[in-house]
Parts: structure tokens; C-alpha cells; sequence
């Protein structure tokens, strides 16, 4: 019988001209699965300019794994490693990770593509500033939408992998998980699914919201340390005198910056590793640094209990001594250029020396140029001081302009082109809609105290309070958790967690059914509309 209807449907197709993608989904195989692909990589040739045809195209780096693959019409996983070589993340194909976990449960492929201008998806040979204007918010989502309309996989002969006739399913994290969203928002109905985990979706200049879930999550002792000392370091250099100037930058050996807010970044500076602790992690800095700060001999600090008064003496010195002895060394000479050598060089945290090599560093090996390119241009989320009427963890001394100064001597003004032209965070939001996104089939997921948190749906910033979830749009936040930690299968240990990636995986699996549903109707209509003329 089975036989029979396809066979039937076959037929109608040929002689009636029924649409290809139109198809059920759950057929058997035309073409054999190829066997000998079941992992590898492709080359995808990408328009530079999806505006413009006749700048030409670049060779964009794919990679695949089809060890779960159900065959042609099964799903495609869809992951970019966004802001990082795909050579770095390629675990990113298998269950060690969710979107290989995902494959696993629906009988999906991973396909990897590389974000434009990383690792060896290169348009030009350089990264000056004319070479990025093709880096814009639009190219890189026309990157990936292209991608997928138009690729032919190597592993299906058949054709039937297009977005039209199997569920491309995007999972994504951090500024990927961004994409995701935007995506969604800005051209839909190509990818069926979406998964975005961590995804900063609002975008802000002065973005001192970030550290309040660092606040909130940190052992206590160690906030009122924190912001003890920040407030004594923002006190001496609003308005002490030269000698107490002097003297607090020489407690920290950073004697040789000239500018206080360059001090006051770098001091502030550690608590930044807060969003990097994953719920599987056995040693972490950041507590590494609160132990230090109260002379605690655990080298694993997760006490939430608050102690006494602080002392800020002692807290100052203990700061000190940690931040000299195991932050500090070798912080500016890893960066590997020559002008930053020595294991207590500080010339890094200078952000105003237009002479630095690495302000003039155009190799496309250098990430750091291009993320810097796309945070100058686009997503700003300046990690600055909080209101004074507020405690802070980060100096108040930095500010967007403080960061805003540095973007100008990065990016100089070349052949017409230069960084931000007419881009504020609030257009920006006006056309992504921010954190007040609404979509279909699109699951989001935070961490409690990630502090991207705040720049999340699930943000306590949000005009109305974080989203609430709904049945197209799901909201999952985790408790206690950090950034992303729903994507390494390693923090199941952790019962939130789990509990958050198998129900996001559940989720995914029923949309994965109702994509065969909807094309099941779709031919069943077209079927009866033919009949129905005849």
C-alpha cells in the first residue's frame, strides 16, 4: 500500500506538474544515503555583496556530520560558530554539544558554516577598513539565508534537503543565538525552527546592565568587596591627589598607563570571567579571585552567605596582590606582538596609542579586528560603570565614549569608508525589535545569572519585565546558571540544565513533526484541488 501512494504521488508529480516541494517528507529515500560522507566539508561560494552581484563572490567554509542523518527530507541542524574560526568549533557537529544532541533525537544532519571574515571565510586578503564595509548586520544574515536556498549538500544527491522540503533547524548561542533571532524577525519562513540560547538581542551604548546578574549570582562577600574596592579606586582618581593617583596604580603595577581610565578598565577588568563558568567547570578565575580577595584557602568559592563589615584595607590588598601575581604577568606579552612584550608589559590596556601593532594589525587572522569592527559598528554593549545611584563592580570612569575613542583609532576613516556611519543602538533595535522580539517556532533560552542576560528577552530591564513564554515562542530561563550553559552536554550534571535541553529538545521534535504535518496538508489540498478540475 505504502508503495502504491508513492508511486501514485510520483506519477502526479510528473504528469500534473505537482510543485517538488510540495513532497511529504517522511518517504523513503530516492537516492541511497552515501555512506562515505558521513562527515566532511564543502566550500560555498558567497556574494560579497548581496546588494550588489558584481563585486563578486568569496569562498565560504562548510562543514557536515550526517552520522544520524535519516536520509533525504530529514532534518539539517544549522549551526555558525559566529564570531570564532569554525576550525575551533567544529565539536559543535556532534552530541557532545545540543545541536548534535538534536540530530540524534530527530534523525538530523549537522551542517556548520563559518560567519563571514573567520577563520578561512576571507572576501578579501585584508582587514582594512574599506575591506569591512561588506561586514554589516544585513550581509551576514543574507549569508546564511542564501546558504541554505541555494547550497547543494554533498551528502543528498537528491535534492531534498532544501529548505522547502525538510525542517532546517537553527540552533544557536551568544551572538549566533542573536542571529538566530534576527533572522527570524528579518527574513522568515526559511528556516522552520530556531533555537537561541544566550542571544543579546537589545543592543545598548551604555550597557552597565551586564554585570547586575554577576551581582546577583556572585558570593556575596565578594560583591561588597568588589564594590568596595571599585568605589575607592573611582574616588582616588575623580578626586585624589596626584601622589594617591600614583600610588594606587603602582599597587597594581600599572605605573606605566598614562590614563586613569585605562586603570580603571583594567581593574575592572576580572569580573568580566564570570560569564565563562559552565555548571561542569572544576576550577574557575573568577573565584579564584574572590578567594584571594577574602583570603580563603578554597580554590572553589561558592558560598552565598554575607559575612562581615568589609574591610576595605585588607580587601584592597588582597585585590592587589591576586591581581599582581596571577592576572597581571604575561596578560599583554600572550597577545604575541612585539611592542606588548615582557611578562609585566601593561601597554595592551592603553586603548589611546594609535601606534600600537595591534591597532594596525590587517591579517585576517586577527578576530579580535573583526569582532571589534562589528561591536564598533553594530551591537555596541560597552560594558561601563553602573548609575551612581547603584553600587558597581565597574569603574564608573568607563564610559561609550571611553570605548567610543578607541573605535576611531582602530578604524580609521579609508576611501570613504569609515566605522558607524548613521548606526545608533536605538535604529539598530527599531529593526530587529530589540528585546521586545515576538516570533514563530523560535525557543529562547537564558541563564539566570548570565549578564547577557540583560540584554535578553529575559532581561529584568525590559520595560515590561522579561518576557513571558508562549506556545510559538518559548521562554526558558535556568536557574543559577551562567552563558549558555544549555549547549555542552557535560552540564547535564547540572539538574536545571537538564531539565532546560530536554524539554528545548522535546520542543524542537514536535516542531520537526508539525513541519510533516504542514507539508502532508499542503499536498493533501494540492491533491484534491487537481482531482477536483478533472
Amino acid at each position: 500500500m505504502l508503495c502504491y501512494l508513492l508511486i501514485h504521488i510520483l506519477c502526479l508529480q510528473a504528469v500534473l506538474g505537482v510543485p517538488y516541494d510540495v513532497l511529504p517528507l517522511r518517504i523513503p529515500a530516492l537516492v541511497p544515503k552515501d555512506t562515505s560522507l558521513l562527515s566532511g566539508r564543502g566550500a560555498f561560494q558567497q556574494l560579497i555583496d548581496h546588494t550588489n552581484l558584481d563585486v563578486g563572490t568569496f569562498s565560504q567554509s562548510y562543514w557536515f556530520n550526517t552520522t544520524y542523518w535519516g536520509g533525504p527530507g530529514s532534518p539539517i541542524i544549522f549551526y555558525t560558530p559566529g564570531q570564532h574560526a569554525a576550525t575551533d568549533r567544529l565539536h559543535y557537529l556532534t552530541d557532545t554539544t545540543l545541536p548534535g544532541l538534536v540530530a540524534k533525537e530527530v534523525r538530523g544532519a549537522v551542517v556548520l558554516v563559518e560567519h563571514r571574515y573567520f577563520g578561512e571565510s576571507q572576501p578579501f586578503s585584508n582587514l582594512s577598513t574599506a575591506n569591512l564595509q561588506y561586514l554589516t548586520l544585513d550581509q551576514v544574515l543574507a549569508d546564511f539565508v542564501h546558504f541554505a536556498r541555494t547550497v547543494d549538500l554533498p551528502f543528498d544527491l537528491s535534492g531534498q534537503s532544501h529548505p522547502s522540503r525538510a525542517p532546517w533547524i537553527w540552533i544557536g548561542n551568544s551572538y549566533s543565538a542573536a542571529l538566530v533571532a534576527w533572522t527570524e524577525k528579518l527574513i522568515p519562513n526559511v528556516f522552520w525552527a530556531y533555537y537561541a540560547s544566550g542571544a543579546m538581542v537589545n543592543c545598548m551604548q551604555d550597557f552597565w546592565q551586564f554585570n547586575y546578574p554577576t551581582q546577583q549570582g556572585m558570593p556575596q562577600d565578594c560583591r561588597y568587596s568588589l564594590e568596595a574596592i571599585i568605589s575607592h579606586v573611582d574616588s582616588v582618581f575623580l578626586s585624589g591627589s596626584p601622589e594617591q593617583k600614583h600610588r594606587l596604580k603602582t599597587r597594581f603595577g600599572l605605573q606605566d598607563l598614562d590614563r586613569l581610565d585605562d586603570t580603571a578598565s583594567a581593574l575592572s577588568r576580572p569580573v568580566i570571567a564570570w560569564t565563562l563558568i559552565q555548571p561542569s567547570d572544576t576550577h574557575a578565575q573568577f573565584f579564584e579571585m574572590c578567594d584571594a580577595i577574602g583570603n580563603l584557602n578554597s580554590s572553589w568559592s561558592r558560598g552565598h552567605k554575607v559575612g562581615s563589615e568589609i574591610n576595605l584595607q585588607k580587601a584592597l590588598g588582597n585585590y592587589a596582590n591576586w591581581f599582581t601575581t596571577s592576572y597581571l604577568p604575561g596578560l599583554c606579552e600572550s597577545s604575541g606582538y612585539s611592542d606588548w612584550a615582557g611578562r609585566n608589559n601593561v601597554q595592551c590596556l592603553d586603548t589611546a596609542n594609535p601606534s600600537w601593532q595591534a591597532f594596525h594589525d590587517l591579517a585576517v587572522q586577527n578576530e579580535d579586528r573583526v569582532w571589534d569592527w562589528m561591536i564598533c559598528n553594530f551591537f555596541l554593549l560597552w560594558q561601563t560603570g553602573a548609575p551612581v545611584s547603584r553600587p558597581t563592580i565597574f569603574s564608573r570612569l568607563v564610559d561609550s565614549m571611553y570605548y567610543k575613542r578607541r573605535c576611531k583609532l582602530i578604524f580609521p576613516e579609508e576611501e570613504n569608508v569609515t566605522y558607524a556611519a548613521r548606526v545608533t543602538d536605538d535604529s539598530i533595535n527599531t529593526l530587529t525589535g530589540g528585546w521586545n522580539h515576538t516570533g514563530k517556532r523560535i525557543l529562547f533560552t537564558n541563564g539566570e545569572f548570565d549578564p547577557w542576560r540583560s540584554a535578553s528577552v529575559s532581561s529584568v530591564f525590559r520595560p515590561d519585565g522579561p518576557m513571558q513564554s508562549t506556545s510559538q515562542q518559548p521562554i526558558i530561563l535556568i536557574k543559577g546558571v551562567q552563558h549558555q550553559a544549555d549547549m555542552y552536554v557535560r552540564n547535564r550534571i547540572n539538574k536545571d540544565v537538564r531539565e532546560a535541553m530536554d524539554t528545548g529538545i522535546a520542543q524542537i521534535s514536535r516542531w520537526v513533526l508539525d513541519f510533516h504535518v504542514e507539508k502532508s496538508k499542503t499536498l493533501t489540498q494540492y491533491t484534491s484541488q487537481v482531482y477536483c478540475a478533472h
